[in-house]
């Protein structure tokens, strides 16, 4: 009994050794991952280091088996492949700024997993880049009293909106306006007279901004005549009956300019600030307080209007003068 104990504990030693070589002999090394064996990926074009055209093709080559490929620039991604051929024609010209950009190609597996990947670095040159065409209006155009301006330019290929910018420097640091927008056109309205600035920039189906297009300038020039009509139309309409000013049932003061209301609540109405004076007494420019409000005056109460935006050029308040010393009426 004594040496078949013996035996039996021999034999349950020796096979925990034999079970624990044989383990180890199946698992991999440290660091190494049974699926990435055998997985490589290669960008093959562009080169490292090469500069590129407006429009180029990324191509990738596989060994192994993989679920997907993707290709990402500067970490975006541009492109995911399940079968082959792996290749993408990148619009380069997005990127054009003179600087290095990344190019990525990765090999993943079912569930997402980095199986391989490979990178390459190169270079767009300004030259190359891919920039809206300005059409209307054209450069330094002057546009008396538009009631909407067009603006628009030549499609980018893969655009899948536009930036807009409108400006009264040609720095861009104020904008009058930044519209996004998706066809390659818009109307707008400026109610301002002066100089503008506008440019745009096509941005890209993986939300890659491309370069701004050309500047170019435009002028608006508001030419009012003394009658009440324009006067609506042209000052009214378009600097005083908007949201949150002299409009509807909560008009401030009390002054509704819009149209059909405006005349009504002018001529010989008391100001609410200075109730000694009529907002407009007809042949009596001078004494209507609404001129007061435009230009300025010892009996200014508050603050000069239009209280947003630019004051308005002397020749139009000249013109609102007019109408009143030729008796302010309703034409």
């Amino acid at each position: 009994m004594i040496r078949l104990g013996k035996f039996i504990g021999f034999s349950f030693t020796s096979g925990l050794v034999l079970m624990a070589l044989l383990s180890s002999c199946q698992q991999p090394a440290e660091g190494e991952d049974p699926q990435n064996e055998g997985v490589h990926i290669r960008i093959t074009h562009p080169a490292e280091g090469s500069t590129v055209s407006s429009t180029d093709t990324i191509r990738i080559t596989v060994e192994g088996n993989v679920r997907k490929v993707e290709i990402r620039v500067d970490s975006l991604l541009m492109k995911s492949f399940l079968v082959p051929p792996y290749q993408y024609l990148w619009l380069a010209g997005y990127w054009a700024d003179g600087r290095t950009h990344q190019i990525q190609a990765i090999a993943l597996d079912v569930d997402n997993n980095v199986l391989a990947e490979d990178q390459v670095q190169v270079v767009v040159p300004q030259k190359a880049a891919l920039v809206a065409q300005l059409r209307e209006p054209i450069a330094n155009v002057i546009l008396t009293n538009p009631d909407e301006i067009v603006f628009s330019w030549n499609s980018v290929a893969e655009a899948k909106q536009y930036v807009l910018h409108i400006a009264r420097q040609q720095t861009f640091q104020q904008l009058v306006r930044q519209e996004v927008i998706t066809p390659p056109n818009v109307s707008l309205t400026l109610p301002d007279a002066g100089q503008y600035y506008w440019r745009v920039r096509a941005v890209h189906t993986s939300g890659k901004a491309g370069p701004w297009s050309e500047i170019r300038a435009l002028e608006i020039r508001r030419v009012v005549e003394a009658r009440f009509s324009s006067i609506q139309a042209l000052v009214f309409d378009k600097r005083c009956a908007i949201p949150n000013c002299h409009i509807g049932e909560y008009a401030a003061q009390g002054l509704d300019l819009s149209r059909g209301n405006s005349y009504e609540h002018l001529v010989y109405v008391k100001s609410f600030e200075v109730p000694s004076m009529f907002l407009v007494e007809p042949y009596a420019s001078q004494q209507s307080y609404l001129i007061t409000k435009l230009e300025g005056g010892d009996s200014l109460q508050g603050a000069l209007m239009p209280l947003t935006g630019s004051p308005l050029e002397q020749s139009v308040i000249d013109s609102i003068k007019r109408w009143i010393d030729i008796g302010a009426p309703q034409n």
